[in-house]
Order: structure tokens, then C-alpha cells, then sequence
């Protein structure tokens, strides 16, 4: 739900961008999934590591 919705709120903002001439803006979600995996990874890790 919250890609879709980020998804949703990107096109807005480019769709703007693109009729106001104005540069596009640079993408949020895919740094904060790259950084929500990693998390999930680390914390996968230490449970396996820990049992």
C-alpha cells in the first residue's frame, strides 16, 4: 500500500513538474526501500545468529 501510494503522490508531483517546465523531483521510496531491506536483513541476521 505505501509503494502504491508514494507512487501515486510521485506522478502528481512530476506530472506538475513537467507542465510548470520545472525539474523533476528526485525519487523518495526507492532509498527508503533500499533502506527498510537492509534493516530487515541486518535484523534477520542477528536472530539467525543469536538461535
Amino acid at each position: 500500500m505505501l509503494i502504491s501510494a508514494g507512487a501515486a503522490v510521485r506522478w502528481v508531483s512530476i506530472e506538475s513538474s513537467m507542465r510548470h517546465g520545472k525539474p523533476l523531483p528526485l525519487p523518495i521510496i526507492v532509498p527508503l526501500l533500499g533502506l527498510g531491506g537492509a534493516v530487515t536483513a541486518a535484523v534477520v541476521i542477528i536472530l539467525i545468529a543469536l538461535n
